[in-house]
């Protein structure tokens, strides 16, 4: 039709689809005005099974159990303060459990683990451990990391919870891991802590979810663009 339409506008990509990311933020901003309405859903982390009134969609499922191990991934924003986070969710008593207590008693150098703060004093619950992706290599690097990030991720933590994501009564059952990518060359502190807020929700959540169900994976095999497929 030789019509010139102008550059493709955010949240779309490329061939008109919204992104993963876009979706998850839709989603939040749906529940923030009353189009997604709670309704309940039993979690299995206890022994005795708790109801929480989950802003629930159509994929996810009556009953969430099997909290020994959850896993989830999220990536947001783009350019150097590009935010991607990869955690495990799971109960004291069980691997996750150990895998922590083996993080913090044996650290990588590069890699050191942090709780994850809102500030001195203040640790979030569930006690969450930030293990940066990338290897620390100067102060303006880790100042990011144990910074912008690491407060964005607590504070993700803590909404996860007010809106009942994770239960209120299970938060000392259970440990988070999270690695957290924090681009070397990334300079806006601000950015960075906003692209690491909306991972970090998005993962738990998918993480909470069962996300992706195979469904999912088996729709989106043949179309899937992974964003540093060609640029690192």
């Amino acid at each position: 039709m030789k019509i010139k339409v102008g550059p493709v506008r955010l949240p779309l990509s490329v061939g008109g689809e919204l992104t993963y990311e876009a979706r998850e933020e839709l989603r939040l901003d749906l529940e923030k005005i009353g189009k997604i309405e709670p309704k309940p859903i039993t979690f299995e982390i206890t022994e005795k099974p708790l109801e929480q009134r989950f802003n629930a969609i159509d994929i996810t499922p009556e009953i969430i159990r099997d909290f020994h191990l959850r896993v989830g991934e999220a990536l947001a924003g783009t350019g150097a303060e590009v935010a991607h986070i990869d955690l495990v969710i799971g109960r004291k008593d069980g691997p996750l459990g150990a895998a922590f207590v083996k993080a913090k008693a044996a650290p990588i150098p590069g890699h050191e683990p942090l709780l994850a703060i809102l500030e001195p004093n203040l640790t979030v619950k569930p006690i969450t451990l930030i293990v940066p992706t990338v290897t620390i290599t100067s102060m303006r690097q880790a100042s990011l990391v144990y910074g912008p990030a690491q407060t964005a991720v607590a504070k993700a933590v803590l909404d996860s919870v007010a809106d009942g994501t994770i239960p209120k009564e299970a938060v000392e059952e259970l440990v988070i891991i999270a690695n957290v990518f924090v681009h070397p060359s990334a300079v806006d502190r601000q950015r960075v802590y906003i692209n690491n807020y909306k991972a970090m929700r998005h993962a738990i959540r998918k993480a909470i979810e069962g996300r992706p169900t195979i469904e999912e994976l088996m729709e989106n095999k043949e179309r899937a663009k992974h964003p540093f497929k060609y640029t690192p």
